[in-house]
């Protein structure tokens, strides 16, 4: 750094030696100095904040333990065939098995019933014997169980008697609401639920 010259030398009156006025300048940086500090010499403001360069966080993909690995895996499966089952019979009031629809007693209702059953069956073996999943496990029984019992009550065959439909009915209306219990039992999953 150069020399600073003082004008006050200049000047009949002089108040402060040159090195009160040195004195003043150095306090007046935020880092302060001492009489052998330069402004080169001092760190860049934020430098101590800087991580090295081998100390980089982990990316998403290392940090993952091995469950959240394994419920993605489920997510991804279940979500692809879950794709497929939407595409061609839909969900809630799309659905050929929602209760008020005139499919429901069809072959339409009971290829939509074994369509979502089968996810349900996938989802299950995926999970078998793994923690958590506790809602997609409990979502996936009840929807292959649903699926078994329409298809074993003969549903699609249009039944007659009244506790016969009655069963339809409530088969229909798990199964038509089953997609989109199924995502939410693999978004928990992914929550470790």
């Amino acid at each position: 750094m150069g020399k600073v010259i003082i004008f006050g030398q200049l000047s009949p009156r002089r108040t402060a030696p040159a090195w009160i006025v040195a004195a003043a300048l150095c306090l007046s940086l935020t880092s302060g100095c001492t009489e052998s500090d330069e402004p080169g010499d001092r760190p860049a403001a934020g430098a101590a904040d800087r991580t090295p360069p081998n100390t980089a966080a982990p990316s998403p993909a290392e940090s993952l333990n091995d469950g959240q690995v394994e419920a993605e895996r489920v997510k991804d499966l279940v979500s692809e065939k879950l794709d497929v089952h939407l595409a061609a019979y839909g969900e809630g009031t799309t659905s050929p098995c929602r209760p008020n629809a005139a499919e429901l007693f069809s072959e339409t209702c009971l290829e939509a019933a074994r369509s979502i059953g089968s996810v349900a069956l996938t989802a299950l073996d995926e999970i078998d014997g793994d923690k958590g999943f506790g809602t997609l496990r409990r979502v996936s029984r009840a929807t292959a169980d649903a699926s078994r019992g329409y298809t074993e009550s003969g549903c699609s065959a249009n039944p007659q008697e009244a506790t016969v439909r009655q069963q339809c009915v409530s088969r229909g209306a798990l199964l038509s609401q089953a997609p989109a219990d199924l995502r939410d039992g693999l978004r928990l999953g992914l929550a470790g639920q």
